[in-house]
């Protein structure tokens, strides 16, 4: 089974970076990363662009930055056309993730066949 996560933010950025290494440490790797940022006005987009450039992830992680304001369940919509995986890991930009987070996922999916959300 394919493993996304999926980050959706708006002006977190005094947590998008705890978010970020939570993506990074996960036991399972995801084999989809999908970040879209709903046209934050603090440095959550900075972080972003950085954490991903310094931490070799260019064209590995996808980027969605929005040019307006779209709102959260539009913007979460936006991030979700992009995935491909079987089980999808949603998070927001304040999330911080343990590092079995996906590995869990994928545990429950396949002990629990019938299940469509966790």
């Amino acid at each position: 089974m394919k493993v996304a996560v999926t980050l959706i933010s708006y002006n977190q950025e005094k947590y998008i970076y705890d978010a970020l290494l939570g993506i990074s440490n996960q036991t399972l790797q995801p084999d989809e990363v999908i970040i879209a940022d709903d046209c934050s006005t603090d440095r959550t987009r900075h972080i972003i662009e950085n954490y991903v450039k310094n931490n070799d992830l260019v064209g590995k992680w996808k980027l969605i930055f929005n040019e307006h304001n779209i709102g959260i369940t539009k913007n979460l919509r936006k991030a979700l056309e992009y995935v491909t995986a079987d089980i999808v890991v949603g998070m927001a930009g304040d999330d911080i993730s343990l590092p079995n987070r996906c590995a869990h996922a994928v545990e429950c999916f396949n002990n629990y066949p019938n299940l469509y959300i966790i």
